[in-house]
């Protein structure tokens, strides 16, 4: 892209495997956003590793999905060339004169256990010995023969889509497979993966789930075209990764991981290495921190510094405990008083007794001390204590019939056991979930306390989940009606809507129970019957002290609030909220709260 960038069309070389094609079609949509003006060409280019159906040792193993695609990139005849980290060579193996130019957000790291369609549920752990596990990677072959000795790995080749058919008809030569959960979620196929294997015992690839965008390194001009399209924090990631890969003279083809991580509170890069030995050894392993170097340095200003600084823990780490804000703002902290606290230990060892597991790692506090969750390998263990009186109420079962209710597409922990008991006038329900390694978004409370920053990816399942949510028949009632006809003017000062729009939600949609990416939706103990808008008004709430977060949600949302039913919906959940604020809760947020109001209704409201 020698000519002013207006003048002339930029084209991408892909591989056009199904997977390829749509990881080029979302960069696609992401230049044509920013670049409207500047033609975009998609160039299929069929790479050595697409036609080869042999080891890939036998073809150089280094390079082998990118190596045309280099050529095409240094002899002109594409400007700009996309592929899935994780498949280009070390840097220290590659073709000199290629550049990163744009990297997009990093996507879910985790491998996961396919199962040929009909299957009955399993896991590794479970399944039988000499099975025979379908995988191209040696790091995943080392993998199994490290932590399942009994199960045998053995090679497999083509796209991801044609290995699945090869799997469901007998045809491919292994009795299951592993395969990159981010590639099953790019063919719609997420609901193929029989157990999503715990990253920090099951190495993720270094580059896992990064799409990066190259150029010519002289080529100036395509690559200030593409740099405004990175995400950063990815980017970090990455150099990172690759970086660290070069110091073990690894590739593709080396039994070896590098994964790093980003706190942003701390500045600081946490990059976790190991070699494996493919005959089952110990690994050699290694974490270090390092200073965060963004590729570019700016001066922070603004809503860039915001989205740079991040709202979240970084993927893998142990959550923080929720009651760690400072006293007036958290609302998720221990009971009051002491003999409470014991008493909800005490029964949450008896329910990880009951259930056969170990919990560990930091507390997780509710409402008021209200649950108390722990972590129990790849269980969450979860306590829910109420007056015995109060036993089964909706809140009491909610999880549950949301698990039974909800299909698999919406992205939530999964439960697996249930117990329940009462003791000393208390009833006790402890619940026995899919741990969620990503941690949530915010900690805490559900307020949103700095920027969020999150891919268009992100909110676009955050969409799909919330519609596919409302689609569910239910007559659970999240929000009743008379609440509404009782608070409306009390708290808004208007009279409470004569028609009102429902359909099935989440119930208590906040940065709390949000993960990401990837997304999880956490704790429906809620869910039923809300207002339209309710759930996404409710988010957008909780984000106003963040004003860039909560014109984001109001753009990506657009289709709901702007309508008069979504309208009443978010006068709902602002209702509630200032029903909260008026009982001592969230006092930085409410004046942000009583401002939107009356910005909505123009009718003042008195802080509370």
């Amino acid at each position: 892209m020698t000519a002013t960038p207006s003048t002339r069309s930029l084209r991408l070389g892909t591989r056009p495997s199904p997977m390829a094609m749509e990881q080029a079609d979302r960069f696609a949509h992401a230049f044509r956003t920013r670049y409207p003006h500047i033609p975009l060409d998609i160039v299929t280019i069929t790479s050595e590793g697409d036609q080869h159906r042999g080891p890939l040792a036998q073809i150089g193993g280094k390079g082998a999905f990118t190596r045309r695609a280099d050529g095409h990139l240094l002899g002109c005849r594409v400007e700009a060339t996309i592929a899935c980290a994780k498949d280009l060579p070390g840097p220290h193996d590659r073709e000199p004169g290629i550049s990163v130019g744009a990297v997009l957000p990093r996507e879910d790291v985790r491998d996961a256990l396919v199962l040929p369609a009909g299957h009955p549920p399993a896991t590794l752990a479970s399944l039988l010995p000499g099975t025979r596990v379908g995988t191209s990677a040696p790091r995943r072959a080392a993998l199994l023969k490290a932590l399942h000795p009994k199960l045998v790995a053995v090679p497999i080749r083509g796209n991801a889509d044609s290995r699945l058919r090869d799997l469901d008809s007998g045809v491919l030569g292994a009795d299951v497979m592993i395969a990159a959960l981010a590639g099953l979620r790019r063919l719609n196929l997420a609901d193929r993966a029989g157990e999503i294997l715990d990253p920090a015992v099951w190495l993720p690839a270094s580059g896992a789930g990064i799409v990066v965008i190259e150029h010519r390194t002289d080529d100036h001009a395509t690559g200030s075209v593409l740099a405004p399209l990175t995400h950063s924090p990815t980017r970090i990631l990455l150099d990172a990764e690759r970086a660290t890969l070069a110091a073990l003279h690894g590739n593709c083809l080396t039994a070896a991981s590098a994964h790093a991580t980003l706190n942003p509170t701390a500045d600081l890069v946490t990059v976790h290495a190991v070699v494996l030995d493919p005959e089952g050894g110990t690994p050699i392993r290694n974490d270090h921190n390092r200073p965060r170097r963004p590729p570019r340095r700016r001066r922070p200003t603004g809503r860039s510094a915001a989205a740079r600084r991040g709202s979240r823990p970084p993927p893998g780490s142990p959550a923080m405990n929720r009651s760690e804000l400072p006293a007036d703002r958290a609302v998720f902290t221990p009971p009051s008083e002491e003999a409470d606290r014991v008493r909800m230990r005490t029964a949450h060892r008896a329910a990880a007794r009951a259930f056969a597991v170990r919990a560990g790692g930091p507390e997780a506090w509710g409402w008021q001390g209200r649950t108390l969750s722990r972590r129990a390998g790849r269980w969450w263990l979860r306590l829910v204590c109420a007056p015995e009186d109060k036993r089964g109420s909706r809140l009491w079962e909610g999880n549950a019939s949301a698990d039974a209710s909800l299909p698999r597409t919406v992205p939530r922990p999964r439960l697996h056991q249930v117990s329940e008991w009462t003791r000393g006038g208390h009833a006790y329900r402890a619940e026995l979930s899919e741990y969620i390694a990503q941690p949530a978004l915010q900690t805490g409370g559900p307020v949103l306390t700095s920027e969020a920053n999150l891919p268009n990816l992100w909110w676009g399942d955050l969409r799909t989940a919330l519609a596919t949510t409302a689609t569910v028949p239910t007559d659970r009632q999240a929000v009743r009606r008379q609440w509404i006809e009782r608070n409306f003017a009390r708290f808004l000062g208007i009279p409470a809507p004569a028609v009102i729009s429902w359909t099935t939600g989440h119930g208590d949609l906040h940065w709390a129970n949000l993960t990401g990416p990837p997304l999880v939706i956490l704790d429906w103990e809620g869910w039923g019957l809300v207002p339209v808008g309710f759930d996404v008004g409710l988010l957008h709430a909780y984000s106003l002290a963040q004003p860039a977060t909560a014109a984001t949600i109001r753009a990506e949302f657009a289709h709901v609030l702007d309508t008069p039913a979504g309208r009443t919906g978010e006068l709902v959940a602002l209702a509630q909220l200032l029903q909260v604020a008026d009982r001592g809760g969230h006092p930085d947020l409410a004046p942000h709260l009583a401002r939107h109001a009356e910005h909505l209704t123009g009718t003042p409201v008195p802080v509370p």
